[in-house]
């Protein structure tokens, strides 16, 4: 399987870097619907408004607004296709 449309993903270790390393939030918003955190995290890294869906001791399922920065267009979709 893979992508028709590959989404968009900041460098894993964009949260540990000093400094941190660029990412585009506006892709982010624009692509995804949820994000998976590791804790501890501080919320306001993440630059999207965002609610937690579920969480535990090691991990939240935030769900982002909805046009947070994407305003008048639909989330990417990321259908995959086998071959």
């Amino acid at each position: 399987m893979r992508y028709l449309h590959r989404p968009y993903a900041p460098d894993q270790t964009w949260y540990g870097n000093i400094p941190a390393t660029p990412v585009d939030w506006k892709t982010v918003a624009c692509e995804y619907e949820f994000l998976l955190v590791t804790k501890p995290f501080d919320p306001a890294r993440l630059m999207l408004p965002a609610k937690t869906v579920i969480e535990n001791g090691s991990a939240s399922l935030l769900a982002l607004a909805p046009g947070a920065f994407c305003s008048g267009q639909a989330r990417a979709s990321n259908a995959r296709t086998s071959r």
